[in-house]
């Protein structure tokens, strides 16, 4: 495997930032059996990806917007699979449409006691388990897609104390159980708790999480609704909660 990596991002004041960021993947890999009788023929293969974004912030409100193109496999051999995910490793598809991929348009602010954001979001949460947005760079292997959301959030943060509480409503656009365009109808209700102290442990700060989620989701074939599922989070690492990161930055003025 090849892979090249090039990053920029302008540093002359403005209030709107862009960035870039082109990564472009070259893999040769051995044929290896899926199934008796079957073996995945797939490589050399080479992938691109361009992340655009530029985050701009006027007093207390905000705007985040972020997108990826020529995503996917450029051209070499593809898969004798159907599509898996959203990797498109069955087509050479980087070109196409299916190369765009929206990841953040939102827009927030910050009020004196809580901060609101809403529009397209990507979704984390402490180790990735139950909402991962593909950004944190893995032990190994490399980080495609991720979760993306329409979200409307609320957060605060306790007067006295680093105790953050967040409230969201989710359109589900994609994750691992579900994909808009393939019209999968999935919508989530969020409530956690986060706490972000200033003990520090091998260079972190240390934080604490609680996350729940209630989820319904429609398909083609069936629906359903989702036993609610909580996630407790112990972590020596930055707060990963949302796209924005901006819970670490809620609360009352002066406080922060």
């Amino acid at each position: 495997m090849i892979w090249l990596c090039a990053a920029a991002q302008a540093q002359q004041p403005s209030p709107l930032v862009p960035r870039a960021e082109l990564r472009v993947v070259e893999t040769t890999p051995d044929r290896y059996p899926v199934a008796e009788g079957q073996q995945l023929r797939w490589g050399p293969a080479l992938d691109t990806r361009l992340r655009l974004g530029a985050d701009g912030q006027w007093g207390d409100g905000r705007i985040a917007l972020e997108g990826d193109v020529f995503s996917g496999q450029l051209f070499g051999a593809t898969w004798n699979l159907p599509a898996l995910d959203e990797r498109g490793r069955d087509a050479n598809a980087a070109l196409t449409a299916q190369g765009i991929v929206p990841r953040r348009a939102s827009v927030g602010y910050r009020f004196p006691w809580f901060d609101v954001e809403a529009g397209l979001q990507t979704s984390a949460w402490g180790l990735g388990m139950l909402a991962n947005d593909g950004e944190a760079d893995p032990l190994f292997g490399r980080t495609d897609f991720g979760d993306r959301v329409l979200r409307l959030r609320f957060a605060t943060r306790l007067p006295d104390a680093p105790l953050y509480f967040i409230v969201a409503g989710d359109r589900v656009v994609a994750d691992e159980l579900a994909r808009w365009d393939d019209d999968d109808d999935a919508w989530q209700g969020i409530l956690a708790a986060l706490y972000r102290g200033r003990e520090v442990v091998e260079g972190h700060p240390l934080e604490l999480g609680v996350y729940g989620v209630a989820r319904t989701q429609r398909t083609a074939e069936r629906a359903g609704s989702g036993t609610p599922t909580c996630a407790c989070w112990t972590a020596t690492s930055r707060c990963r909660w949302c796209s924005t990161r901006c819970c670490c930055r809620c609360g009352p003025r002066g406080r922060s």
